[in-house]
């Protein structure tokens, strides 16, 4: 057994007894903490979450995220960090668990913008908010909640277009869904020329039109890319160019197909 191994060893023992016999065991620890370990530890995330496996998975990102966090690879910490906000929004039921991570999420952003420097860490982060505020209201029937989750989707959903580009790419399906899905749900809803929905998606269409010209294809679900596609093209008529300003608005359409089943990227 390699000296990581024995140190992951030991931090995953202190995990399973809470943050603060991890936090002493890895100041204990600390003149050996690496990169290498740092890695090592992370890259337990995918298969436990590809094995539905969302205790390891937690595990693996919180102890990979504090180790970054130690030894000053911010970027990376935030990353991993996120991938344990993931695992709590794959347990999420509740419109207070949502909230929480959405919230938490933000408040990390505000406080420390680590996704300043990698677009790809900073849009990971924004659209798993913007999931967040989405599922949040979809938990809720109050129509006042409903409507603060969907415009805390869309302010995320905002602040995310400024990554939207060539160096996103891999994550710019995941955004297009649930931009559409939000945008659906405010069309179904009678909220879409509402002035708190119609600003934001506005902004969003008119960077999805600019950054993402071409039909997002959806791996292996044409039914799926059919749908976001014909979706866009129907914002695109709503909003390019020009506000959304009242008339007739589309009509609602079914948001089967939007998200599948949750993921946790």
């Amino acid at each position: 057994m390699s000296r990581n191994d024995q140190l992951l060893q030991v931090f995953y023992e202190a995990y399973r007894l809470g943050d603060d016999p991890l936090g002493m065991a890895l100041a204990q620890y600390r003149t050996e903490l690496n990169p290498e370990l740092a890695k090592q530890a992370s890259d337990g995330y995918i298969p436990a979450m590809q094995h539905q496996d969302l205790s390891t998975a937690m595990a693996a990102a919180t102890i990979g995220s504090r180790i970054y966090n130690f030894i000053g690879l911010r970027e990376e910490a935030f990353n991993a960090l996120i991938d344990s906000f993931s695992v709590l929004y794959m347990r999420a039921e509740t419109v207070d668990a949502y909230a929480d991570i959405y919230t938490a999420i933000r408040d990390v952003m505000a406080g420390n913008p680590y996704g300043e420097g990698s677009p790809l860490t900073g849009l990971r982060a924004l659209n798993l908010a913007a999931d967040c505020g989405f599922f949040a209201s979809e938990a809720t029937a109050d129509t006042k909640v409903k409507k603060f989750w969907l415009q805390a989707a869309l302010a995320s959903l905002t602040d995310g277009t400024q990554y939207l580009g060539a160096s996103t790419a891999e994550l710019i399906p995941g955004y297009t869904s649930t931009a559409v899905a939000v945008y659906r749900r405010c069309v179904g809803n009678g909220w879409v020329g509402e002035p708190w929905a119609a600003a934001p998606l506005t902004a969003v269409t008119a960077k999805l039109d600019s950054a993402v010209p071409s039909k997002v294809n959806y791996s292996g679900d044409d039914a799926k890319t059919a749908n976001i596609d014909a979706a866009r093209t129907e914002m695109s008529g709503v909003f390019n160019h020009s506000a959304y300003v009242g008339g007739e608005t589309p009509a609602a359409s079914p948001l089967s197909g939007l998200f599948g089943h949750k993921t946790g990227g």
